[in-house]
Order: C-alpha cells, then sequence, then structure tokens
C-alpha cells in the first residue's frame, strides 16, 4: 500500500521534496588489463555521457505541459533517481576496446496531487502527495581507442558512445523507435539504442547533434502499449551538471493509434526549444509509462526510458 500524506501548506510541501538528491555508491569496473582505471576516468569525464544524470534525475516534482483528468488529478510529477552502482565491463585488444557500461538507479516517482479535478489547471491546488519507489537499469556502450601516448592516462580515447536505453524490470509500454528531426531537415531515427553509435571525430556519418539557441527540435516517438488510451509520455531535458534548475519537462502529444491484436501501437510527438538555457552539453530523455503509474495509487511505477545527447551553442 502506499503512503498518503495530507499537508496544509503548499510550501511546506515542496520545501521536502527538494530535500532529495543523485549521489553515486558504488564503482566496478572489469577488465582484462590494467588499463582499468584510464576507461573509468575517460567515461567518468565524458560529457555525451555524464549529461545523462541531470535530466534522468528529475529530484523533485515537475510542472509539466499536458493535462491529465483520470482518478487522481497530478498536478506536478517527477521521478528522483538515485545511482547506486555503475558497472563497467571493458573487451579489448592492443588497439581498441568496447565498453558496457551499466548503472542501476533507485528510483521515487513524486505525484504532487489533488484528489478532486481543478476547475483551472493554472491555480490547481496541491493536497496530497504519492510516493512511489522503483528501480531502474541503464545501459550503453563506449568504444575506445589506442592512441600511443606516452602518458598513460591520455593512452586511450573514446571514439564513440551508443544512446542510454533503461528502464524497470516489467514494461507494459515500450518505445519502439524514436525519430529525431532537426533543425536543417535531417532526421536521426533510432531503433536500438544501445546499437546506435555517436561518433567523435569529423567525416563519420553519425555525430552528436549541435543546435543554436531558440531552434527547435521534432521528436516522434513509437510505442506499443497494452492500453488503449494514452500513456504517460514525457520529455526532459535542459539540464548540465550543477545547473538542474534550467530543467524542463514536457508530456508528448498522441498522433495516432492502431491495434495489431495485441498491442497498440501508437505515435506520439513533442518539439522543444531553448531559448534562454544555458549552452552546453546535454541529454534529452525519453520516459514511457502506463498512466495508471500516475494516475492510480496503487499500480506500481513500469518505465522505459531512452536518452539523446546534445549540444546546445
Amino acid at each position: 500500500m502506499l503512503l498518503f500524506k495530507k499537508i496544509s501548506q503548499t510550501a511546506f510541501l515542496f520545501a521536502f521534496m527538494f530535500s532529495f538528491f543523485a549521489c553515486q555508491e558504488k564503482d566496478n569496473i572489469v577488465s582484462p588489463d590494467s588499463n582499468g582505471s584510464v576507461f573509468k576516468q575517460l567515461v567518468e569525464s565524458d560529457e555525451d555521457i555524464t549529461s545523462f544524470e541531470p535530466n534522468y534525475n528529475e529530484e523533485d516534482a515537475m510542472s509539466f505541459l499536458g493535462k491529465l483528468s483520470k482518478t487522481v488529478y497530478p498536478v506536478k510529477i517527477g521521478q528522483n533517481m538515485k545511482l547506486v552502482s555503475r558497472d563497467l565491463q571493458i573487451d579489448s585488444s592492443q588497439e581498441t576496446a568496447v565498453g558496457v557500461l551499466t548503472e542501476t538507479f533507485d528510483g521515487r516517482l513524486i505525484i504532487a496531487a489533488s484528489f478532486t479535478e481543478p476547475t483551472n489547471p493554472m491555480f490547481s491546488k496541491v493536497d496530497t502527495v504519492v510516493f512511489k519507489n522503483f528501480t531502474t537499469t541503464v545501459t550503453r556502450k563506449i568504444k575506445f581507442e589506442k592512441t600511443n601516448s606516452s602518458v598513460s592516462k591520455r593512452n586511450w580515447r573514446i571514439t564513440s558512445v551508443s544512446l542510454p536505453e533503461g528502464g524497470t524490470s516489467n514494461q507494459s509500454v515500450e518505445i519502439t523507435k524514436m525519430t529525431v528531426t532537426l533543425p536543417n531537415g535531417d532526421t536521426i531515427d533510432v531503433t536500438s539504442p544501445n546499437d546506435y553509435w555517436l561518433d567523435r571525430f569529423p567525416g563519420i556519418r553519425h555525430q552528436i547533434p549541435v543546435i543554436n539557441r531558440g531552434q527547435g527540435v521534432k521528436l516522434t516517438v513509437e510505442v506499443k502499449s497494452l492500453f488503449d488510451g494514452e500513456d504517460f509520455i514525457t520529455l526532459t531535458f535542459g539540464a548540465i551538471r550543477g545547473q538542474g534548475h534550467h530543467r524542463t519537462k514536457a508530456r508528448f502529444e498522441l498522433v495516432s493509434s492502431e491495434f495489431d491484436g495485441t498491442y497498440y501501437n501508437k505515435v506520439y510527438t513533442q518539439t522543444w526549444n531553448e531559448v534562454m538555457q544555458p549552452m552546453g552539453h546535454k541529454h534529452a530523455i525519453v520516459n514511457a509509462l502506463p498512466m495508471s503509474s500516475v494516475n492510480d495509487s496503487d499500480s506500481p511505477v513500469e518505465e522505459n526510458s531512452w536518452g539523446m545527447p546534445y549540444i546546445i551553442k
């Protein structure tokens, strides 16, 4: 059973929720040679990798663009994600290496809600908070190349990273495809994040998207769902390490749904645009949950998450 905590003052409510912060507790590096610490340092200092967590960990309940009208009427929704373990498995040869990074998070879904349907969402009163605990695992792959430097810490470099994918062990709503339409009209089609590589050097096809401030990026997400109604599909973006206050959350809009006899195959779209946010390496993260995870107090959290790093200049 879930714990419902009623409060009389909204300010106290959110002050309590702000007290959650992400932290890292355990690292494990497995490498067949003495380069394990070098690989670890490269991963921990790589901005395309480290930009994931500030957007995956929303820290507290967030306002979002979109409406809900079900059993519980959420006003703000967010997930607090605590990194509890990191495992880096390295398969290396003399000149190259491939790493599989697996991170485990203890999550808490925070739903600031009302049991009465608000007449005006802009002035919704929060009188109930629902907390739901869950665990997710996020994976990505990393390619390394030997540089033959005389300095051991510079003897390897990262040449490409895959996109991250993660979620809970049970998923009744799964992302099957993500299409990113860039401001210049180019598209990025992803069907398997861990098999989609972003390369580091000019002339190679897939590179991290670089976006100017004020340019809109359209994101189209395809999911397969066990439910005929709308799912809770959100986009979180904009935060960089140490500056989580620039984080933004938006809900996708349902475009179409078709039943294949087993699943409802749905298409959702959303556009993000950063105007005043700071420049730097960031991550856009899509979280797909069944609607019951956010509007039914007794339903567990089921989540599937895909990420896309990008640079704002």
